[in-house]
């Protein structure tokens, strides 16, 4: 793009994100941090004034009357729009549905585009058995118990056992696989735990308040790829066909490594936390996997094996 369509651009991104660092503007629009720089004298030219801190969490951003041009959508970014919504229909872990379609309404009846139409044809192979309205006020809830910094008391059924009463601090909310977690310090355990909304029976707002500890990022708890960060080991995977070919159509862990074995198949290699999760996937393989290492993820598998084997006998 030219000069005047990046500054455009970087006013978007400043409007619809909030502050943004000049790396992360630099990496959007795909020029260097110079370029950036750059851009904000030339709007301020034109008496666009883009406001900026430093420090660790500084960076650019506009202020709340801040001249804005009027972009109109595109048919291809309208089109995506709907494609958008379309696929968050199937997914019944997002809670903002009735939301998002009339804020959708309201765009598509200012745009000057016609005629557009999008028929569905995604399909998902599982979506989450919940009560929709009944975990929406949960949502909300802890939604409000992490603005107002007010502690939260719940029943909670874990999967090891049977439920109990917690106290939580909540931090964070965060959507895993189609799945709404709460990120927080438990009283209980005393230190930062993740909870799964599906599996609070109960919850209350209680009058207490709390602070965030000092220094809690959520990516220190919560990985990528897994809601455990904990107990991480090396894992080396013989997988023969036809699993290797669909073990090797997706991203399973940030540092994957898959390459041809000698005979047939392939070796994968990955960081996973030792956990039911890792478990299940490994044993949703069957007998096309081999487990190279570690020795104690197969000794986890083999009484696994050995525990539904007793239940065919």
């Amino acid at each position: 793009m030219g000069k005047l369509s990046n500054c455009l651009q970087m006013l978007l991104l400043l409007k619809s994100r909030g502050k943004m660092q000049i790396s992360e503007l630099a990496e959007e629009l795909e020029v260097n941090e110079r370029s950036i720089r750059s851009y904000k004298s030339e709007l301020e030219k034109a008496e666009i004034y883009i406001e900026s801190t430093t420090g660790l969490y500084g960076g650019y951003y506009l202020s709340k009357d801040a001249f804005f041009p009027i972009l109109n959508l595109t048919e291809m970014e309208m089109t995506a729009m709907l494609r958008g919504l379309e696929f968050l229909k199937a997914n019944k872990g997002f809670l903002h549905q009735a939301d998002l379609k009339k804020a959708m309404e309201k765009v598509i009846a200012q745009s000057k585009l016609e005629n557009l139409d999008f028929q569905n044809h995604m399909i998902q192979k599982s979506t989450p058995n919940i009560d929709t309205k009944e975990y929406k006020k949960i949502y909300l809830l802890l939604d409000e118990g992490i603005q107002e910094k007010k502690k939260i008391k719940m029943h909670y059924i874990p999967l090891s056992n049977k439920g109990r009463e917690r106290v939580l601090h909540p931090y964070e909310l965060f959507l895993y696989q189609g799945f709404w977690y709460v990120v927080g310090f438990c009283e209980h355990r005393g230190e930062i735990r993740s909870f799964k909304l599906n599996r609070i029976s109960r919850i209350d707002l209680l009058d207490e308040s709390f602070e965030i500890q000092k220094g809690f990022i959520l990516e220190n708890h919560v990985g990528k790829n897994t809601i455990y960060k904990v107990n991480e080991v090396f894992i080396r995977l013989k997988i023969q066909p036809p699993m290797s070919t669909i073990i090797s159509e997706y991203i399973w862990c940030e540092d994957q490594n898959i390459y041809p074995a000698e005979e047939e198949g392939v070796i994968f290699e990955g960081t996973f936390p030792l956990s039911p999760e890792t478990r299940t996937w490994v044993l949703s393989m069957g007998s096309q996997v081999e487990i190279i290492e570690p020795m104690e993820l197969k000794k986890q598998i083999r009484e696994e094996i050995e525990k539904m084997w007793e239940k065919y006998q």
